[in-house]
Order: C-alpha cells, then sequence, then structure tokens
C-alpha cells in the first residue's frame, strides 16, 4: 500500500531528522496544526464580529449578530478543529479518495463504486432544489471553510498533508462548496438507508436453498413478542393486520461483487453497522420536573474523531432577523445542528430501516450493448464517462457508467481477480438499483429549518423537506408535548413486490408506482401512555397498508421496512420507562448505561438450562452451572458476560458458516436468526453440512458451540471462570484514516486511541456491536445527549472521542474516559451558563480594507 509506504518514508525522516538534533522540528511538525482558540482574528467576509467561547472541551459557542456570520464562523471553527475530516469527507462524498492518498488498491475500489452509484454528482443536483435562502447559509458556511483554509500553509492544517506528501503525493487544497457539504450528507444518507446487498444476497441464498431458508438468514422481526413504535392506539383507523403475501420470484446472479470489485461501500468506514440507535421522549406527566425530557444516542460504525461535532450557535440579540438560539451536535462538514435542542424544542433521531432501495435484473440488448429491453422494445442507456486521478501521478482512469431511467447498472466494472483491471460492461446478469436518492433531496433545507423551529408545527412543516434518508425523529417541547415523526420518502411498489430480492424489470409493471404523499407521513403527538420509544424496532404492526391511502393507488403496498433490530433494545426501554414513577436525568442516564441482555435469557432460558450435558463434559457442565447463575447483563468485568459471547460467536458460526457462501457474511446479527431458529430444533440450519452422514439438531449446535466456547475462553483468559472478563476482549479501537490503517505501529499509536474495554453488546441499550471473531466493537453510541426543560435542569452529553481532529490536542480523545465510564458533561445553553464554563474566548473581527 502506498500509504505504508509513505509512512516509511516518514519514520525515515523523522529518523534522520532526530538523529541530527531535530526534535524541536518533529514537535513543531506535529503541533503545527493546532488552531488558535484565543485572541483575535482579522477574517475577510464578516460582516460584523463574532465571538466565538470554548470551554474546558474545546466546545466552541459562537455569537453573532446576524444569521451570515453565524454560520460564517461556524465553518471557521469547524475546519479549525476538523479540517481534515472535511477534507476526507469531501473525497469520499465525491469517489476522489485517492486524489488524497495516491493510488491504492482498496481506495480504487471504493472509488469506482461511489463515482458508479454518483453521490457527488446527485448532490450537484440537491443543490437546485434548495431554497435561496438556505442556499445562503450554506455559502455563508463554505465562506467560513475558506477563510480559515485559506489562511495557512497545507502542514498548518492537518498533519496528514505533511505525512503524505513525503510519498510525491501532491496538495491544492480546493475551496469548500455547498455542493461538498451536500456530497457528504449523501455519503451518510447511504451509509443509512442502504440494503441492495441484502437482496443480492438473498437471491442467492434463496436459489441455493429456499426463500424460507434466506428469510431465516437474516431474521424476521419478532412482532409477536416485540414492540412496534406505533401501537394501536396511535393508528388513526381501525385496521385488520396480517403479513402481507409477497409473490415476487428471487432473480439470482452470477457474482456478489459490485462496481470496483466490492459489494457495498460504507462511507464510516467500517461494514456497514446495521446498528442504529436510541431515542425516547417523555411527557411532564412522567417527569419529576412535569416537563417532557428526551434521550438520543446514535449507534454508528466507531471512527476517529467522532463524527459529530458538538457546537452552539447563538443570535446576539436575538431578533426577528436573527433567531437562531440552538446547542447540540454538528456534522463537521455541516452547518446547523443535527441533534440538539434551542429554546423551545427539542429532537433526536435514529434509523428507520426503512427499505428505499431495490434491485433489478434487466435484458440488454445483444446486439447493442448501450440499450436495455423495456415495454417490448428497446431502450437507450446513459453513459458518463469517469476518471479517476491519482495523487501521487499514477497514470488516471477512465471508465463508463451506464443507467436506466431506475437507476444505475452497478455491476458493471468488476475487477479481474488476477490482475485487478475493471472488466467493463456486465451484459450477463445486469443489475440497476433503484434508490430513493436518485431523486433530488432537500434533507439539508430540512435539517437547517429544524433548527430554527419553536413548536410543533413549524418542525412538522421543516421535516416535511427530509426526504432521504429515512429517519425515526423524535421530539419534545417547553410547552409539553412530545411527539415522532417518520421522515424520509416511502416508495410504493406494485402489488405483490417486496423489495426484499431482485426483480426481472423489462416493462412499467416492476417500475415503483410513486410515493407516499407527505400528507400521509405518520406520525405520533401526545400520545395517552405518555411516552415514545423509537430504537430501530418494528415501526408498524404488520400488514396495516398505507395510512391514508385512496383510490389513487389500489394496487399500492408497502412494508414498513424488513430490516429492524431485533426489538430487545426497544423491549427493554419501554421496560425501563414504565418501572420508574417519576423520570430523572439520572433516571435516564441509567437507562443508557443499561447492559441487560434479552438475548441471553432467550438463549439460556430454556434452551441451555435443558441441555443435555453428559458427566464426560465436566467443563462444559460447570461452565453452564456457572452461567445459569447470572443477572444476563453485558458489563464489561462480568465473567458470565464472557462466557455468553464465545458462546454465541460459537453458535452463530456453527449455525450457518457451513452452509452459507463465503462471499456473504455471517455477523454478529445473525444473532437475530438464531432466536428465531431456537424454537425449531430440527430445522435445516441447524444441520452441518461438513457431516452428510449425520443430521445435527439444535442441541447438538448449542452443545458442540458451548463446548467450543468453554475451550477457547480457557485457552485465552485461564482456567478459573471468576477470572475471565468480558471486557478484555470486548474492546473498541480509534481508528483514525488513513493514517491509522498503515500497519506502522509508531504512527498507529499516534493518532490511534485503545484499546479501551466496553460493556454492552449488540442488543442491548448500551449498544456495542462487536466482531465475531475478535469479539471487537466495530459498532457503538457515537453520543449521548439527554435534555431536560426545567430551568434548573442539566442537559447531558457526551461524545466518544473529542473535539479536535488534531492528534496533539488536548481535546483529541478527552471524552472518551467520561464516554467509557458512561459518565456525561452539562450541555450548556444560557448565556450565563456558557460564561461560566468559558475556557478561551475568541474575536473573529471583520477585516478591513
Amino acid at each position: 500500500m502506498r500509504v505504508v509506504r509513505l509512512i516509511v518514508l516518514t519514520l525515515l525522516l523523522l529518523v534522520v531528522v532526530i538523529g541530527v538534533g531535530g526534535a524541536a522540528l518533529v514537535v513543531y511538525v506535529t503541533r503545527a496544526p493546532l488552531p488558535t482558540h484565543l485572541g483575535v482574528i482579522d477574517v475577510p467576509g464578516l460582516r460584523a464580529e463574532v465571538e466565538v467561547l470554548r470551554d474546558d472541551w474545546g466546545v466552541p459557542h459562537v455569537y453573532g449578530s446576524n444569521l451570515n456570520d453565524i454560520f460564517f464562523a461556524q465553518g471557521f471553527v469547524q475546519a479549525q478543529d476538523r479540517w481534515w475530516q472535511m477534507e476526507f469527507s469531501r473525497a469520499v462524498g465525491s469517489g476522489r479518495i485517492q486524489q488524497l492518498i495516491g493510488r491504492n488498491d482498496a481506495a480504487f475500489g471504493q472509488d469506482v463504486f461511489i463515482r458508479t452509484v454518483g453521490w457527488r454528482r446527485l448532490a450537484e443536483q440537491d443543490y437546485l432544489h434548495i431554497a435561496p435562502d438556505v442556499q445562503t447559509l450554506l455559502q455563508a458556511f463554505a465562506d467560513g471553510v475558506n477563510a480559515y483554509i485559506s489562511s495557512r500553509a497545507p502542514h498548518e492544517l492537518a498533519l496528514e498533508y505533511t505525512l503524505l506528501g513525503v510519498t510525491g503525493v501532491s496538495f491544492e487544497i480546493e475551496a469548500w462548496t455547498p455542493v461538498d457539504t451536500l456530497a457528504w450528507g449523501r455519503a451518510l444518507a447511504w451509509e443509512l438507508s442502504n440494503s441492495f446487498n441484502r437482496d443480492v444476497q438473498r437471491a442467492t441464498l434463496t436459489e441455493l436453498y429456499s426463500a424460507e431458508m434466506a428469510d431465516e438468514f437474516f431474521g424476521e422481526y419478532d412482532f409477536d413478542n416485540r414492540p412496534t413504535i406505533f401501537t394501536p392506539d396511535d393508528l388513526p383507523l381501525a385496521v385488520e393486520t396480517g403479513d402481507p403475501a409477497w409473490l415476487e420470484p428471487a432473480e439470482s446472479v452470477n457474482s456478489l461483487q459490485m462496481a470496483g470489485g466490492v459489494s457495498n461501500v460504507y462511507p464510516l468506514g467500517g461494514r456497514g453497522a446495521e446498528i442504529g440507535s436510541n431515542s425516547w421522549v417523555v411527557a411532564g406527566a412522567l417527569t419529576e420536573n412535569g416537563l417532557p425530557m428526551l434521550a438520543n444516542d446514535p449507534h454508528l460504525d466507531i471512527a476517529m474523531p467522532s463524527v459529530f461535532y458538538e457546537i452552539g450557535l447563538h443570535c446576539l440579540p436575538r431578533t426577528d432577523a436573527c433567531p437562531l438560539d440552538v446547542v447540540g451536535f454538528a456534522l463537521p462538514a455541516a452547518p446547523g445542528v443535527l441533534i440538539g435542542r434551542n429554546q423551545q424544542i427539542a429532537w433526536g433521531l435514529t434509523t428507520s430501516y426503512l427499505d428505499v432501495q431495490d434491485v433489478y435484473r434487466i435484458v440488454i440488448n445483444p446486439e447493442n450493448p448501450l440499450q436495455y429491453e423495456w415495454n417490448g422494445g428497446w431502450r437507450d442507456l446513459t453513459v458518463r464517462d469517469e476518471t479517476l486521478i491519482f495523487g501521487d501521478g499514477a497514470p488516471p482512469v477512465t471508465f463508463q457508467v451506464r443507467e436506466t431511467h431506475l437507476g444505475v447498472i452497478i455491476n458493471d466494472n468488476q475487477r479481474d481477480p488476477d490482475t485487478g483491471a475493471l472488466l467493463g460492461f456486465n451484459n450477463t446478469d445486469p443489475l440497476v438499483l433503484n434508490w430513493a436518492g436518485n431523486q433530488p433531496t432537500t434533507i439539508g433545507e430540512a435539517a437547517l429549518r429544524i433548527n430554527f423551529a419553536q413548536d410543533w408545527q413549524v418542525f412538522r412543516d421543516a421535516v416535511d423537506l427530509w426526504n432521504l434518508p429515512s429517519q425515526n425523529l423524535v421530539y419534545a417541547d417547553r410547552a409539553g408535548n412530545i411527539g415522532y415523526v417518520l421522515v424520509g420518502a416511502v416508495p410504493l411498489r406494485p402489488e405483490g413486490q417486496s423489495g426484499r430480492v431482485p426483480v426481472l424489470a423489462t416493462d412499467d409493471s416492476a417500475a415503483w408506482l410513486g410515493w407516499l404523499p407527505v400528507e400521509q407521513t405518520p406520525f405520533i403527538f401526545n400520545p395517552e401512555r405518555g411516552y415514545i420509544v423509537a430504537a430501530n424496532n418494528g415501526i408498524m404492526p404488520p400488514g396495516v397498508p398505507l395510512l391514508g391511502a385512496t383510490g389513487d393507488t389500489p394496487a399500492a403496498t408497502y412494508q414498513f421496512g424488513d430490516n429492524f433490530a431485533p426489538g430487545d433494545r426497544a423491549q427493554r426501554i419501554n421496560t425501563l420507562l414504565t418501572e420508574s414513577d417519576l423520570h430523572t436525568t439520572d433516571t435516564f442516564r441509567r437507562m443508557q448505561a443499561d447492559t441487560v441482555a434479552l438475548t441471553a435469557r432467550g438463549i439460556i432460558f430454556p434452551y441451555l438450562e435443558a441441555l443435555p450435558v453428559s458427566s464426560d463434559m465436566r467443563a462444559a457442565q460447570e461452565t453452564l452451572s456457572y452461567l445459569l447463575n447470572w443477572d444476563h447483563a453485558l458489563t464489561e468485568g462480568s465473567s458470565h458476560a464472557a462466557i455468553f459471547a464465545y458462546l454465541v460467536r460459537h453458535l452463530v458460526i456453527e449455525t450457518f458458516r457451513d452452509q452459507v457462501p463465503d462471499d456473504i457474511p455471517v455477523t454478529i446479527r445473525q444473532l437475530k436468526s438464531i432466536m428465531q431458529l431456537l424454537p425449531d430444533a430440527n430445522n435445516g440450519w441447524w444441520d452441518d453440512a461438513r457431516t452428510p452422514d449425520v443430521i445435527e439438531t439444535r442441541d447438538d449446535i448449542l452443545l458442540r458451540a458451548l463446548q467450543q466456547a468453554v475451550s477457547q475462553i480457557a485457552a485465552e483468559q485461564g482456567n478459573n471462570p471468576a477470572e475471565w472478563r468480558w471486557g478484555a476482549t470486548h474492546t473498541a479501537n480509534f481508528i483514525n484514516l488513513p493514517l491509522g490503517a498503515s500497519g506502522i505501529e509508531l504512527i498507529e499509536s499516534f493518532v490511534n486511541r485503545g484499546p479501551i474495554p466496553t460493556g454492552g453488546g449488540y442488543a442491548t441499550v448500551n449498544a456495542q456491536l462487536w466482531d465475531l471473531d475478535t469479539q471487537q466493537v466495530e459498532a457503538l453510541p457515537m453520543l449521548r445527549i439527554i435534555v431536560d426543560f426545567a430551568d434548573d435542569g442539566i442537559n447531558l452529553v457526551v461524545n466518544s472521542t473529542g473535539q479536535s481532529a488534531h492528534a496533539t490536542s488536548d481535546h483529541y480523545f478527552d471524552q472518551n474516559p467520561l464516554w467509557a465510564e458512561n459518565n456525561y458533561r452539562p450541555l450548556h445553553f444560557t448565556r450565563a451558563e456558557v460564561e461560566v464554563a468559558t475556557n478561551n474566548r475568541l474575536l473573529l473581527r471583520p477585516l478591513t480594507p
């Protein structure tokens, strides 16, 4: 890898420098990017002075007299603290990663795929659909970013420029634009809504076995035993529910490889954790202070630094022309606050897992690769050229992307397994991706307008613009209201078509019928029960028809998602909410830290408890007896949790790995599937394909998994169960890309942090998704926030890393000890609170000619 070579050369350079007495230069190089947080800076482009007050954690509060200056200053300060993250985000969103790091085999496939689906191209269209006043604010943010990055040389902006430059990667730092912001929004929308590869994998398993076994592998939501966000009392109509009957056939494909030789791309650098988030709101009747409270903790692929940046944006004075007064968490590449509160309202979000991606198999004209069959004739494909440019001067690579009226062909330009070369058009089994994101999105406008909303109706007006990605938004306000809205475009599919597997599409009968009208968007407002929980659980009871559906779309059906989380987190949150009479920030803190695993209860009782363990399996007997005496909490120091985790690892592997093709991942997510298979002792998945003369049952696999778990944990943690610890292997490693993945220990130890022992698990409220093989954390609560509207209430927050992306900054990782111990810091809101907490005061002053 070129990144590895760059690090080696850099290290050699540093050794030489140090060897000749240049240690001071090393200090300068590593600390030169640290920004100024104190004093006065004259900045071109400001209309008036702006104050930036930072606390002991480096959290800025921006005070300005007009909106243009406030968003300008937000761009300036976020570039101060997170510029390289913004630069790398722009490269990912644009499919230009290798312009930053040079030609790289892994990044090559990602760039090809990203350019194929065209996030940046779509973002350019998005900008044209945003209202002029919001375009102005996006531009003000970009102007602030540019004011900062143009004032410094590359080595003064980020250490990465210095290190990458050693290998000959040349940089011409481009000005930031509103499209850069929107392109990163597109990338995150993909992260939070992509499911197409599951459709292709499901088709493969359907062909190998059956549609039933394919469904069992991915797991269905347990509507009978786990809560949905909407209860029958929330539904406006009395409806009979039932499972929809899907009639579609699966279209098999020859390869799961997509453009660039990848199966998918996950912009946050992980593997698409699909773990989601927790959010809940409670009405004043259920709180000690008599006012609503809100909690939110988004779970995303582990990242260094965090995906989120805490900030306050305040008009001073607050006027009709400048009404902004908001605090919370922003995306570093975007203006405004995505999760937070203002004077009157608070909001949080979780992924809804609406299925907004379908895959179609099309037929290419054998006489013309630029045409496909449609409605009895041949329709022309749109073709565009994409060129990859490499920052190290490697020769550019150009390839062609074909697009139908339904979307792009996503499995053209696969890669030769021997040479890595792109293979061009795939006319054998071309797959087209239809995605809600193919249409222009106004998420950038919606997210900003929420910041200004002061009541439920204005909030609803703002979120009606939120058409991608689909999310669950929870709401609370000082006036005493709580609410929920399902946002995001809802595609209407033809009758009998679920979108769960690829279908042959040769005419209009296969295409989506349109979109659920925004006025029919499902919502809940002030439910009688006094609380709302949205934790990636099922949205509606199964079979509920489209809300308010009319005769205009008689054939339209929609299943509100099929990839929900197991529902254990939602069940546990519901239980904890109803167990306490009156809630406080303390009860919410304990809830966000809760590690009780309902899956542990479901596996141990009755299945493990009744397992026939013979007397000659003494170690397994003793371990099982020890495991039965457990509170089912996956705490970091728990030996019981360690046993259970090893057991789960082998149970999932022994159940599925023998029958599932190697290019379909088997992960901890299959624990949901295991829970649904357990009642069926003779299900076909239990049988081990490697022993054709024996038909294994559930108990055979459970016993085998128990024995393997005992053997492995004893080998790794000793023979004394009392000394085993879940946190010994369940650790979080925060990897800074790209340098943190270089393979060079010295550099990695400089930019990475961890391992951090953690508790929690896949389906606990304190959600910590872990790798099945290593047990290391893959995804976690990126932040935690608790909003209390009482005048004397304390709003609480914590980020998983820190405010800064500079490895030598005091705020690079300073919040993690709090996060790891499930502790918090105050989220300051009023000017008086901010003043008391201020550690550094920066004045941004207009640069006069």
